[in-house]
């Protein structure tokens, strides 16, 4: 199955933990990049003037809620860090 979402927030994830040295603080940091590699994906729309407009390709929401009116981006799901400290037994 491709996952789109999935990949941008891994690939996120990981070159963000790939640059830095400290793990608890880290994987925080490499979090919350990974939830941007997500939403800084843009696409191209059009408006009611026969414009266009760039919007977010995917927006972090579940994507078993209705959609927000007027968005045009994907749910690409909520993705939630259940530990960032790592387990003291893997030390």
């Amino acid at each position: 199955m491709h996952d789109e979402a999935a990949y941008l927030f891994v690939r996120g994830f990981f070159r963000s933990l790939g640059c830095s040295a400290r793990l608890g603080e880290d994987y925080r940091s490499a979090f919350e990049q990974g939830k941007s590699a997500v939403t800084e994906k843009k696409r191209r729309v059009r408006t009611r003037d026969a414009g266009s407009d760039e919007v977010p390709y995917f927006t972090l929401s579940n994507p078993e809620d209705p959609p927000l009116p007027n968005c045009h981006s994907f749910a690409a799901g909520v993705p939630v860090m259940f530990m960032a400290e790592p387990r003291e037994d893997y030390a």
